[in-house]
């Protein structure tokens, strides 16, 4: 069975992956090689990361739009349990994990890196202007034209493509089998 950690459609795992595939830290296992105690184990810390920190971070975020600041807090409990009874529903209808059509890709390895190069680049410019990234669709105003989180990505990826593939490979180059380790820093 392939690897299933990523779906578009409700399919069983048969690979628990972690880190980017390629480099030193990378980790794989066979879920038939984990004791059904520990999946157990990792099973109620997910329940419970998914109903507790991953609904958290979503009521955060919306407490940063305009719409979530004039919201009053019992608009924001409500707004909380509503994500959390979503967030059920897709644990147990099996669909966890999957994403919508109309989302984005994961991303993965190389892609990833570029993608976060690009989001430090881009942060660091809006704060020379004191303003924030966007979220979701919520847009700003720059040079007098409203732009998406999404929008601003790509075009700060345009804009410094080349020190920005600069970055990636020398981030895809680092290998802690001969750039050293963490016991160099006390050395």
């Amino acid at each position: 069975m392939a690897d299933t950690t990523t779906n578009d459609t409700a399919q069983p795992i048969s690979l628990y992956t972690w880190g980017v595939k390629g480099t030193a830290d990378y980790c794989e296992t066979p879920v038939q090689d984990i004791p059904t105690v520990n999946l157990s184990n990792l099973g109620l810390q997910g329940y419970r990361h998914k109903l507790g920190n991953e609904v958290a971070a979503k009521v955060a975020a919306k407490r940063k739009t305009d719409e979530g600041k004039a919201m009053s807090e019992d608009e924001i409990l409500a707004y909380s349990r509503q994500c959390r009874a979503e967030m059920l529903d897709k644990i147990v209808n099996g669909t966890l994990g999957v994403r919508a059509a109309s989302g984005a890709p994961r991303l993965t390895g190389e892609e990833a890196i570029r993608h976060s190069v690009t989001l430090e680049s881009l942060k660091k410019l809006l704060k020379k202007y004191n303003l924030a990234l966007p979220t979701g669709d919520d847009e700003i105003a720059i040079a007098g034209k409203q732009m998406t989180r999404a929008q601003l990505i790509e075009a700060e990826y345009r804009r410094s493509k080349a020190d920005i593939e600069a970055e990636v490979t020398r981030r895809k180059g680092f290998d802690t089998a001969t750039d050293g380790d963490l016991g160099d820093l006390v050395a």
